[in-house]
């Protein structure tokens, strides 16, 4: 489905394959049950089926950890170090705990994806994984339910998931979409992709979550302007017809309940005198807050866990940050800070320079995807605990070193 050169003979091991398709049913059971507590337990037996796979795998060949997954082990370190200055052990070691098993994830990723055809199947099951979960919202709630949604404001996933979240996974397969319209020469799968972009867009928007739109477009952008050398005129071009886009919905009174909320959170961030929401306003308070007890203990934070525990002093109750770069800042410091954004740092770098420039689609995919994660997603949940931000770094890696063969 994604476009990939043709090859006379695949690369892929039946072992591979079978991984593939086991990774694209976890995505899958992450989609629609990984938001909610009493379904939690889908998407940890779907886990637990592929680390048991793997490690009878393992038990009858050789493995050697991949040195390139040593990067995480400092910012593992410093979490555990920072549960012993905090002031909920239990809790702060339930973080670790998390942490670990996904680092145990990259490593079992990493082992895996050693070539552009296992990276390429598993975005395509995660594709397909995104475009099932849109189909099954669409049937949960009706066609009528979805238009209301969009029209009329009444947001959609509560039942299910989260609206935020669906809105999040509705744009991780739309993006993916977008890579297949405009990277792959092949009709049926054009016309497949349109097919796949517009269920998963309808979910973006009836989620009315500005973070799904936000990476549904940048997504969108860094693949258009990649496809070929840079010009600035295709980014005016494209910036352009947003602009024109965003002007023509935003007087359309279907769409006002959606772009009351992307008004919100601009004037926020412009501070253009706008009237926000109230979930905007505590989520800005949470960020300046955040910066102030930064400062306070700059260094190692205040502990693994922390933030909620010293908010709740200001506002009444346990909070959460909704922020990556808040929550480890004031956790664990500009040690912690620094361990973990390191990497991507390297990556993202190392993308720009080699990878960007040589118009490899593939490539050009995962560094959109990994891109939005790290600003987008970054800003608006803990991307150090999650399940597909791991896997978007663990792929957007495998895939650099898959391309530099030496990068220790």
């Amino acid at each position: 489905m994604l476009a990939v050169k043709t090859k006379k003979k695949s690369i892929i091991k039946p072992k591979q394959s079978l991984f593939a398709f086991l990774i694209g049913l976890y995505v899958f059971t992450i989609f629609l049950y990984g938001a909610r507590s009493e379904t939690l337990f889908i998407t940890d037996s779907a886990f637990s089926i592929i680390v048991v796979l793997q490690m009878i795998y393992l038990i009858n060949s050789k493995f050697i950890i991949n040195r390139i997954a040593l990067i995480s082990i400092p910012f593992l370190g410093l979490l555990m170090i920072g549960t012993v200055y905090s002031s909920n052990f239990a809790s702060s070691f339930s973080l670790v705990k998390t942490c670990l098993l996904l680092y145990m994830f990259m490593l079992i990723l990493l082992e895996n994806l050693d070539n552009e055809e296992i990276i390429t199947l598993v975005l395509k099951y995660i594709m397909f994984a995104s475009f099932i979960m849109c189909v099954y919202i669409i049937y949960f709630y009706g066609f009528d339910r979805i238009v209301n949604a969009i029209t009329l404001g009444k947001r959609i996933g509560y039942e299910i998931s989260q609206p935020n979240t669906i809105g999040h996974y509705a744009a991780i397969g739309f993006v993916i979409s977008i890579y297949n319209l405009l990277y792959d020469s092949m009709i049926r799968v054009k016309l497949f992709s349109v097919l796949i972009s517009l269920t998963t867009f309808t979910i973006v928007l009836a989620s009315l979550s500005r973070k799904a739109l936000f990476l549904a477009i940048i997504g969108s952008f860094i693949l258009y302007i990649g496809r070929e050398s840079f010009k600035v005129t295709r980014v005016i071009t494209f910036l352009i017809v947003l602009i024109m886009i965003y002007n023509l919905l935003s007087i359309i009174p279907q769409f006002i309940p959606f772009f009351d909320r992307l008004n919100s959170a601009l004037s926020l961030m412009l501070n253009s005198g706008i009237e926000s929401n109230q979930s905007d306003i505590l989520r800005k308070q949470l960020i300046e807050l955040g910066i102030n007890m930064f400062k306070n203990r700059p260094l190692f934070g205040y502990g693994t866990g922390e933030f909620r525990y010293l908010a709740a002093a200001l506002f009444g109750s346990e909070v959460a940050s909704h922020n990556n770069y808040i929550e480890l800042a004031v956790n664990n410091g500009l040690f912690g800070l620094f361990a973990y954004y390191v990497p991507y740092i390297y990556m993202v770098t190392y993308y720009i320079k080699r990878i960007i420039p040589s118009k490899k689609g593939l490539g050009i995919l995962l560094f959109s995807l990994l891109i939005t994660d790290l600003i987008i997603s970054g800003m608006t949940m803990f991307t150090y605990i999650s399940k597909i931000s791991v896997l978007f770094f663990s792929l957007s890696l495998a895939y650099m070193v898959f391309n530099k063969k030496k990068l220790l």
